[in-house]
């Protein structure tokens, strides 16, 4: 019922180029995403005492004339003061105020200039 499609013919060698093709396409690609892949810092484990920043929930405010994009994404520093289950972290100002509980996602290591760098 359906009308016959004529194929056309490749030449093996036509079709091999074509897969080579394919193949580095393929490849440059999965390289292109490795090389972009998230670098986290899923090696690094808060302790006691640890400077960390808090990531902040910044909001625009058009009467203030204050837009959330220029605002700084972190803010701190304070301090480790309890560990808690399930990756999450009790945070204290320099005072010892309490600042509130926080996952590991939401917390970055503070580092000076004169710290070294760690991977």
């Amino acid at each position: 019922m359906l009308p016959e499609f004529k194929l056309k013919s490749l030449d093996v060698e036509e079709l091999d180029e074509k897969l080579e093709r394919a193949f580095l396409r393929m490849k440059s690609k999965a390289a292109n995403r490795e090389r972009k892949r998230k670098n986290g810092n899923s090696n690094w484990n808060p302790e006691l005492g640890d400077k960390v920043l808090v990531k902040g929930q910044n909001q625009s405010d058009a009467a203030k004339g204050v837009t959330d994009k220029f605002m700084h994404v972190y803010q701190g520093t304070y301090s480790i003061n309890k560990v808690l289950p399930y990756s999450t972290y009790e945070v204290v100002d320099h005072d010892g105020k309490l600042r509130g509980e926080f996952n590991k996602m939401q917390l970055k290591p503070y580092r000076t200039e004169s710290d070294p760098k760690t991977h």
